[in-house]
């Protein structure tokens, strides 16, 4: 995996010095706007490896600007990049049209400066479909054998990401908005820290974590997220001071024992528990909800008899175009889905991981109104 990141860091850092070199040559004929981009692309450039290199283990304010105007930045210069591209091609058919090299470098400046302007906006409303998180309701039926005739309000959610970059207040705006749904039982399907402990710690989120009101319990498991950095059991132990169980190939009955949820360890750990073995001791005339945070091997829920599983870890790509390639990596990247009779949902996630950006997916929250 971590060649597979040096080599997109590479072509990412190739592209970045592709749209500096453009830059400087569309600007030539004003010195100061030439001067004022590449500097522009560096410090930029700059900032990301700073929030990189300070890591996601810092709380201080300080540590969250270096991490917002980095993580920023990885979008600018990637939309820049793209811009580029863009201004290329165009200038390539007007070439091919018979266009003057007066006219083409005008066409290429404009592109540029359109390109940016939309950047800028894409940008602008993609964080606020990250702050105003959409509220999902679903009706499901499972299958129970005899039917129960009974009902629950679950409200789901995936990938809160706590720590750094989604601090405190944050995440008092997510209990607020899971306790206005008013759920009988809270399922987080992992990734809940973004990855160290201290920054959580440091900002007593157990305390807004307790102010979850729902009777049948707040279950959580773990993604790969609260495998680095380590200490999975140290942040499971601050989950329950927060009244959150992690499930760790473990299972649970709520309402009386009339339904299951199993939770599996995340696949970061290679021996968790397949899932046959996780079910095998339960009575299958009872219906049973799996959150297993990435949504591979789907094949393996329905084998097992599953009724519903829940999902994240995709983030939907969390803004375009990367929501492209993550559509093309998964099965099922977002949304619900069904194979024989198991029912799926993968979350795009409440929070999200680095950039505070939404751009052609949503940040969201998913209520399920469940009957079996």
């Amino acid at each position: 995996m971590k060649y597979v990141f040096l080599v997109l860091w590479l072509v990412f850092t190739a592209g970045v010095a592709y749209a500096g070199w453009r830059g400087w040559q569309a600007w030539h004929p004003w010195p100061w706007a030439r001067t004022t981009w590449v500097a522009l692309v560096g410090l930029l450039y700059a900032s990301l490896l700073a929030a990189l290199a300070l890591g996601r283990g810092g709380a201080s304010e300080a540590a969250r600007v270096v991490a917002v105007v980095g993580y920023s930045a990885l979008v600018f210069l990637l939309y820049a990049v793209m811009t580029c591209l863009v201004a290329d091609v165009a200038r390539l058919v007007g070439r091919l049209a018979g266009a003057s090299g007066y006219h083409l470098e005008v066409m290429h400046r404009a592109v540029l400066l359109a390109g940016l302007a939309v950047t800028l906006l894409a940008m602008g409303a993609g964080n606020r479909r990250f702050r105003h998180p959409e509220v999902m309701h679903m009706t499901l039926t499972l299958d129970s054998r005899p039917p129960q005739g009974r009902e629950l309000t679950v409200v789901a959610a995936s990938d809160l990401h706590l720590g750094q970059m989604i601090g405190k207040e944050r995440l008092r705006g997510f209990v607020q908005l899971i306790n206005d749904q008013h759920p009988d039982v809270v399922l987080l399907a992992g990734d809940v820290y973004d990855g160290a402990l201290a920054p959580v710690v440091q900002q007593r989120m157990a305390d807004d974590l307790r102010a979850i009101r729902a009777p049948f319990g707040v279950y959580a498991v773990p993604g790969n997220h609260e495998y680095i950095g380590g200490d999975v059991d140290a942040k499971a132990d601050y989950l329950r001071q927060g009244g959150v169980r992690l499930l760790r190939d473990s299972v649970v009955s709520v309402d009386g024992g009339n339904l299951y949820i199993a939770g599996r360890d995340d696949r970061s750990n290679p021996r968790r528990k397949p899932l046959a073995d996780l079910l095998a001791p339960l009575d299958s005339a009872k219906p049973v909800v799996v959150l297993d945070h990435q949504p591979v091997r789907l094949s393996e829920a329905e084998d097992c008899g599953v009724q519903l599983q829940l999902s994240g870890h995709t983030h939907e790509g969390q803004f375009f175009p990367v929501n492209l390639v993550v559509r093309a990596m998964y099965e099922n990247a977002y949304g619900y889905s069904r194979r024989g009779g198991t029912q799926y949902y993968v979350s795009s996630g409440l929070g999200l991981w680095g950039p505070p950006y939404r751009i052609g997916t949503q940040s969201e929250l998913l209520v399920i109104r469940l009957r079996y």
